[in-house]
C-alpha cells in the first residue's frame, strides 16, 4: 500500500545537525518526512521479519 493511502500524524523527532544536512542534500528540505518515513518502515519492516514469534 502506498504511504499516501495512509493517515497521517505529525511527530516531532531530534536528528544530529550533521545528518539533517546529509538528508537535505540527499532529497531536500521538503521532502525530509519522505525519506525518513521510507527509513523507518524499511526498518520496522526488517525487524518484524528477524523477531521470534511469540506463539
Amino acid at each position: 500500500m502506498a504511504i499516501a493511502a495512509r493517515a497521517h500524524r505529525r511527530v516531532h523527532a531530534a536528528m544530529p545537525e550533521e545528518l539533517v544536512g546529509e538528508v537535505d542534500a540527499l532529497v531536500g528540505k521538503r521532502r525530509r518526512g519522505r525519506i525518513i518515513t521510507d527509513a523507518v518502515e524499511e526498518k520496522v519492516n526488517a525487524s518484524a521479519g528477524s523477531s521470534p514469534s511469540s506463539g
